[in-house]
């Protein structure tokens, strides 16, 4: 932010040193049989022991074959982050298996990882009270914040902020 605003306050300053972001990798397994009694969304605590996977997911493809969607742990990602993309599939599938042994009578037809080394707002402790207080300070001339990190939310959120930020700045003109 630094080169893009040097002459920016301290209070807003000090708000984007706090953001940083991490790793959000996903990734498919193609499955070669339907599996019905597979949730379609469940999360995988830490404190239960999944380290490698946030969340896993199971969706029918409609021709007698299910689609396994998973999400890595910001933690993960940043561990393995000079691993290839098949030693990642590798990984993440050691955990799909711990969490619902039946797909291991399976065979993994294909699969694909969806790499993204940094692309998530971290939100730590007292995240969203720092972020209150940076919409707080207000409106700048000419200037508008955009991004993921304005919202307490995930990726998808900053095009909406892009259009809050972009209709703030046309009500000034």
């Amino acid at each position: 932010m630094n080169a893009l605003l040097p002459g920016l306050d301290e209070a807003r300053r000090t708000f984007f040193a706090s953001v940083s972001y991490a790793g959000h990798h996903n990734g498919w397994y193609l499955l070669d049989r339907e599996f019905q009694d597979l949730p379609e969304c469940v999360m995988l605590p830490t404190v239960d022991g999944f380290e490698r996977l946030g969340g896993v997911g199971f969706y029918p493809d409609g021709q007698g074959r299910t689609v396994v969607y998973t999400r890595w742990k910001s933690k993960r990602c940043k561990e393995t982050q000079q691993w290839s993309s098949d030693a990642l599939s590798d990984d993440g599938w050691i955990e799909v298996v711990a969490a619902f042994p039946a797909v291991q009578e399976a065979q993994v037809v294909d699969r694909y990882i969806e790499r993204q080394d940094l692309a998530i707002a971290r939100r730590p402790a007292g995240y969203l009270r720092s972020l209150k207080a940076f919409r707080e300070l207000g409106f700048l001339p000419r200037v508008a914040f955009a991004g993921d990190y304005l919202v307490n939310s995930t990726v998808g959120q900053s095009h909406w902020s892009g259009m809050q930020a972009a209709k703030e700045l046309l009500s000034n003109l």
